[in-house]
């Protein structure tokens, strides 16, 4: 039986490695608002420094249990995290599970070529997140809802939810708003 402590010793390592790996690469990853900020016209505002609150909706960072995490790596964490714990169960149909999220969880952040793709991964991983968890509820019976490891490793899988549905609607409505701040082109002429 996996405990408690060695999924979050695994999420931690997860999450070292993480940053490590930023780290070696030199990324500083930007958010897409910051890229609004100083667009004329543009309604997307931060809080400046000396303001005591912080509008939320624009954040990036999740403080969880005092550290500063990032959206994306708390993303890959918890990926991790629930990929970890599917993988360890040892049964055929769960070690497929582990390695699916881990491999839609790749397209979505670590190959550059598909970002143009992010909107499409983004949906795929929700999707398959949501039929992982309704699916421990279909097949399992009613005395295994709740085991410790099964609570555990669905509110894990709700945090991801909601964290990838948070990424989802900022980045739709950041896009919207980088829309109506680009110059209106000229309507081409029909042909005669």
């Amino acid at each position: 039986m996996i405990s408690l402590a060695a999924i979050t010793l695994g999420g931690g390592a997860v999450y070292v490695g993480l940053q490590w790996y930023d780290r070696a690469r030199g990324v500083k990853r930007k958010p897409l608002y910051t890229v609004l900020q100083n667009t004329p016209g543009s309604d997307v505002e931060t809080a400046s420094e000396d303001e005591s609150h912080r509008d939320i909706s624009l954040s990036t960072n999740y403080h969880i249990a005092g550290v500063d995490l990032d959206r994306t790596t708390a993303i890959v964490t918890l990926t991790a995290t629930t990929a970890i714990v599917h993988i360890a169960l040892a049964r055929p149909l769960m070690i497929l599970n582990g390695i699916g999220s881990v491999v839609l969880l790749i397209p979505h952040y670590f190959v550059p070529a598909l970002d143009a793709y992010r909107n499409h991964t983004r949906d795929i991983l929700i999707a398959y997140t949501v039929v992982t968890f309704a699916g421990f509820y279909i097949v399992k019976d009613v005395a295994s809802w709740f085991s410790p490891i099964g609570i555990v490793c669905k509110l894990v899988e709700l945090g991801l939810l909601t964290l990838l549905w948070h990424e989802r609607t900022d980045h739709t409505r950041l896009l919207d708003e980088l829309v109506k701040t680009m110059p209106a082109t000229e309507q081409a002429q029909p042909a005669a």
